[in-house]
């Protein structure tokens, strides 16, 4: 099944004033992972099949090959095909917090978003308490989507509870209102960041920005609610919760299909490569 939204990749360098894009051409192989009721599901890129594979269904990760999963106070490493690799426990600080997002820094460790008192928790590799830092002046009772990525030295994360896009300065720890996008008229969600452009999703809708750009909406997916996003080359990867699915949108022509089908409740999204 296709559905096609009007804007393009000419459209979006339009706006972006000058192309920035660099699409690039999309890996054949490797695997999509994402979370579901049913455990960890694994979606071969090649042939678009999903299977149920081996390790904890949390808050997902990937990086340098490897996919970390939060379950508890525990972030388990996995290897492509769901075999354990190793297991890192949190410290003390952060166990029981109702940890949402989970971003992998490389030989830096982890970065956990934590929901309830609006806070990221940086470990290291091995699960070492580094530091915490809190997003917003006054925890509060609001709950919101915690996405993160890395950008130029910096961890940005979607959002605060009021629509704002917030920056931890990777050095210093500074934290800063990165982009006010309170006059969108939804919630903001999972993020992604390649070559110089964000992709920012709504419950339906996939935005594309430079840092000193306003948003463009790129996609529109037919239902909701997207929970996570990967790009490869000149598609959009996009799950979807309710709808059971993953989504494919082709962003030189704005097209968006139906790619996998039958999910339990898919959260994040992250891809591995073939190796």
């Amino acid at each position: 099944m296709r559905f096609t939204h009007i804007v393009g990749v000419f459209f979006i360098c339009l706006v972006l004033g000058g192309c920035v894009l660099n699409l690039g051409e999309p890996p054949t192989e490797g695997w999509l992972y994402t979370s579901t009721r049913d455990g960890l599901v694994r979606v071969s890129l090649e042939r678009a099949e999903k299977e149920i594979i081996p390790g904890c269904a949390g808050t997902l990760a990937a990086s340098d090959g490897v996919l970390y999963s939060l379950c508890g106070d525990i972030i388990y490493a996995y290897d492509r095909d769901g075999n354990e690799l190793r297991r890192i426990p949190l410290p003390e600080e952060p166990r029981g917090r109702n940890i949402v997002g989970l971003v992998a820094l490389g030989e830096a460790g982890f970065a956990l978003l934590d929901n309830d008192d609006d806070k990221v928790y940086f470990v290291g590799p091995s699960g070492e308490f580094l530091r915490e830092v809190s997003i917003v002046n006054t925890p509060d009772t609001r709950w919101q989507n915690m996405y993160g990525v890395v950008a130029n030295g910096r961890l940005i994360i979607s959002e605060d509870g009021y629509n704002r896009l917030m920056s931890v300065d990777l050095t210093t720890y500074e934290v800063s209102v990165f982009k006010d996008l309170g006059y969108l008229p939804h919630w903001l969600g999972a993020l992604a960041y390649r070559d110089g452009v964000f992709y920012l999703c709504g419950p339906t809708s996939v935005y594309a920005f430079a840092e000193d750009e306003d948003p463009v909406k790129i996609a529109e997916v037919p239902r909701g609610n997207i929970s996570g996003i990967v790009m490869l080359g000149d598609y959009i990867y996009t799950s979807s919760n309710f709808a059971g699915a993953i989504y494919r949108t082709t962003i030189s022509t704005g097209d968006t299909e139906t790619w996998v089908e039958g999910l339990n409740f898919p959260e994040e999204l992250v891809f591995l490569p073939a190796g």
